[in-house]
């Protein structure tokens, strides 16, 4: 790290707390409305099932690797990634007219949400001090129950017909692109480890899989 560092970078903390957090009322924002989205897609309660937790599906697959390219473009670049592609899964799903573009959107947004998240605890370390780092990431850790339950909130619009979920779903696609759009610099006066390489050793490692199987 660099020396000339004094304090930790509490605007840049924050914003990729914000970031975690809307990627993640993607998550929340569709369970309220499954029965809606069953009813008017003829989903059962398989299909149903898919489309609601292929979020996480594409996080536990996707996950270790998601970290590796993220290490290799630059985490405040991959950050930024995650969140235009979670914008543009949430577009994608309010113009869904059927089953499988729905279901494809969704899975676009979950592969949004964990790129974003999983270059967001690099971010906060490099932005804080040592002396503050634990109450940082502690912050951080707080982005998936509270974007998850603003999410749900964001569905009772939908249940009190302030909206349509469509009309939801674009809000919520604007809310990633805005914020990937005004990100601010996040790692000023830090040196940037150089790109570690893939090891393959790390898939016969038996605690990332049981952590994937987990989430």
């Amino acid at each position: 790290m660099n020396t000339s560092r004094h304090h930790t970078d509490w605007q840049a903390v924050f914003a990729v707390i914000a970031a975690g957090v809307i990627v993640s009322m993607q998550v929340g924002k569709l369970p309220p409305l499954l029965g809606q989205l069953r009813a008017e897609f003829g989903l059962d309660l398989v299909l149903g099932g898919l489309v609601a937790s292929s979020v996480s599906l594409v996080g536990g697959a996707c996950g270790i690797m998601a970290g590796f390219a993220g290490d290799r473009i630059g985490a405040r670049r991959a950050l930024m990634l995650g969140l235009l592609i979670s914008a543009l899964g949430s577009f994608a799903g309010a113009f869904s007219l059927s089953t499988i573009p729905l279901l494809a959107a969704r899975l676009v947004e979950g592969l949004g949400f964990v790129i974003t998240v999983v270059c967001g605890p690099s971010l906060v370390t490099a932005a804080s001090l040592p002396a503050q780092r634990s109450l940082a990431l502690g912050l951080w850790s707080s982005y998936m129950p509270l974007g998850v339950t603003l999410g749900m909130l964001g569905a009772l619009a939908v249940s009190h017909e302030l909206l349509d979920w469509r009309g939801l779903w674009l809000a919520m696609g604007v809310l990633p692109l805005a914020a990937a759009l005004l990100l601010p610099p996040l790692t000023a006066g830090v040196a940037q480890s150089p790109p570690r390489r893939f090891n393959a050793a790390v898939l016969r490692r038996p605690g990332p899989w049981l952590l994937a199987g987990c989430f």
